[in-house]
């Protein structure tokens, strides 16, 4: 992308109407726009969830690029602990991606352990692999319990995180 596209891009997160805002920020990851990167971190906070959810796509998006922030490990955790489903499945994601090229958030797993039992099979299913991606052991039970999920992507990627985290030791 343009220099100068790009720039005025990233000038349009901060508009003040949120359907701008969420599709600039979806723009900016679609082109996996690296200059970015900073104001998609700040984004995950912004006051409306679905610009925050978005961003946390871009974000993930930018990650499978290797492009990633370690200002975005913070507004990726509050958005796991927020009640909007989206962007719970998003924020696990864009970690997920993070944690693959080396950015580990420490303080996500205990958030995507949560999200093992949620009611949305999405959140669960890219919460169990989020958490393969992290390699924490802690979640080596409420992983093996989602073997008996109803959903069978969540049992898929239950079973492949488990064979990235070794079982605890009694």
């Amino acid at each position: 992308m343009d220099a100068s596209v790009a720039t005025k891009l990233i000038a349009a997160l901060k508009d003040n109407d949120a359907a701008v805002r969420k599709n600039i920020a979806w723009t900016l990851g679609n082109h996996k726009e690296a200059s970015a990167i900073d104001a998609l971190a700040d984004a995950l906070q912004d006051s409306d969830i679905s610009v925050g959810a978005t961003a946390a796509w871009a974000l993930s998006n930018l990650a499978k690029t290797g492009v990633t922030s370690n200002r975005a490990g913070a507004g990726l955790v509050a958005l796991l602990k927020s009640s909007d489903s989206t962007a719970q499945r998003n924020a696990a994601l864009a970690i997920g991606h993070m944690a693959k090229v080396g950015i580990i958030e420490k303080n996500a797993a205990d958030s995507l352990i949560a999200l093992l039992d949620n009611a949305d099979a999405t959140v669960r299913k890219n919460a169990a692999w989020a958490i393969g991606t992290l390699k924490d052991p802690r979640a080596f039970e409420a992983l093996t319990a989602l073997l008996a999920d109803p959903d069978p992507d969540v049992k898929k990627n239950a079973a492949w995180a488990l064979s990235w985290i070794p079982p605890q030791e009694d």
